[in-house]
């Protein structure tokens, strides 16, 4: 990384520590990889604060946080932890969890990593339950939803909910202090630039590996057009459980044939075989992911931590992973992502572009498998959205696209 870089970098969390400053209970949106720990750090080392609670996704951003400490101090000859109690959460445990019994008394330090992981009703338990003597709050994130409406509890009571979108939700908790997205980084520099490949993909029409029915086996093609098909026959049932019961197993359904697709395998295989670099595999399923026959971030993987490990020190250089590893991962050395399935508003989509590798003055490639004639075609509108600013090549099943010296067939 040039030392330009790197000053950018610095000015930006600065930008971003003089916000917090003000107030000191603020949410700051910044692009993947503009330092948010470090920002952390500099946060907690500006107060008088001995307890630290750090919230986020999952168990494996606290090694992360960790280790990101021991750099900080190696740059910076202070150890931001040292003298602090500090106590880590996943989102999935804080909301149950009686957090003033561990800090019975005096000022709190709370860390929300990826802070929209707590705008849901459950979650929100946690901050009802929170009951400090005095708190520091800083939320970071690189994604905060302006569009989709969620019904979310009020700020007063969990069982009352109102519809608002996760960032006003969030703001109105922990005002935004400053939002540094994507398209700023392009401008500044910051980000790699992105070239951006669609392969248009057919269902299979000729395999019978699709399970339909308990009874009915046939092809993807056959069991997408009956589950449609069911989807429009329910249109017309009396409004009802029966009906309700009906779309909820419709949608499953069709999830799981379109996440778990056994046509994908072999392109996506041929693709790790020719791209050049290191590559990432994001897909919504373990299955699908470790079909692939490459090492995957998933919870049926004993190893997946020692996966990890390997792929960051570069002893490996192709990995699969599904929401475990979306958010919170120091992954920015990337020269290849790969998506190999997705959700409709799939907001991650900006912050896992921003894992490409910093240091390459070509731009990195994304490669996002869409379905055609299938509901994976309105997914891909809603995931597509925050990459149009970028080249867009759309690559036909049976026809070649270079990307690079790599062909996509």
């Amino acid at each position: 990384m040039s030392g330009g870089l790197n000053v950018k970098k610095a000015e930006i969390q600065q930008r971003a520590f003089d916000a917090w400053n003000v107030d000191k209970f603020n949410t700051c949106i910044l692009h993947t990889g503009m330092g948010k720990t470090f920002l952390f750090f500099k946060c907690l080392l500006s107060v008088d604060c001995k307890q630290v609670l750090m919230l986020a996704e999952t168990n494996l951003r606290e090694k992360n946080i960790l280790d990101d400490a021991k750099q900080y101090k190696k740059y910076y000859g202070v150890d931001p932890l040292k003298g602090r109690k500090v106590v880590f959460m996943c989102y999935q445990s804080a909301y149950k969890t009686d957090v003033r019994s561990i800090f019975p008394e005096g000022e709190v330090f709370v860390f929300a990593d990826e802070v929209h992981e707590l705008a849901t009703p459950a979650r929100w338990n946690f901050v009802l339950n929170s009951d400090f003597e005095e708190v520091y709050f800083l939320g970071v994130t690189a994604t905060l939803d302006k569009i989709t409406i969620f019904d979310l509890p009020t700020s007063k009571m969990v069982n009352k909910l109102e519809e608002t979108t996760k960032y006003d939700f969030i703001n109105s908790f922990a005002p935004v202090c400053i939002e540094y997205n994507i398209e700023e980084a392009r401008i500044d520099g910051t980000t790699r630039d992105l070239k951006v490949y669609v392969y248009e993909h057919k269902l299979d029409q000729i395999n019978k590996n699709i399970q339909g029915t308990k009874t009915w086996i046939d092809t993807e093609y056959k069991v997408s057009q009956w589950l449609d098909g069911k989807f429009r026959t329910t249109m017309f049932m009396r409004a009802g459980p029966a009906k309700e019961s009906m779309y909820k197993f419709l949608m499953r359904s069709r999830c799981n044939l379109l996440y778990n697709l056994p046509s994908k395998v072999e392109p996506c295989k041929k693709l790790l075989r020719l791209l050049p670099g290191r590559t990432l595999v994001f897909g919504n399923t373990s299955k699908s992911l470790m079909a692939l026959d490459i090492p995957c971030i998933v919870a049926e993987n004993k190893r997946y931590i020692k996966d990890l490990e390997d792929f960051q020190e570069g002893r490996i250089n192709q990995i699969g992973a599904n929401k475990m590893l979306l958010q919170g991962q120091n992954l920015t050395n990337i020269d290849n992502i790969i998506y190999l399935s997705y959700y409709s508003k799939d907001g991650p989509s900006k912050q896992r572009a921003g894992r490409a590798r910093q240091d390459s003055v070509e731009a990195a490639k994304i490669i996002i498998f869409k379905t055609i004639n299938s509901q994976e075609e309105k997914w891909f509108e809603g995931m597509i959205e925050p990459l149009l600013g970028f080249p867009i090549t759309y690559c036909r099943a049976g026809t070649q696209s270079q990307m690079g010296n790599t062909s996509i067939m």
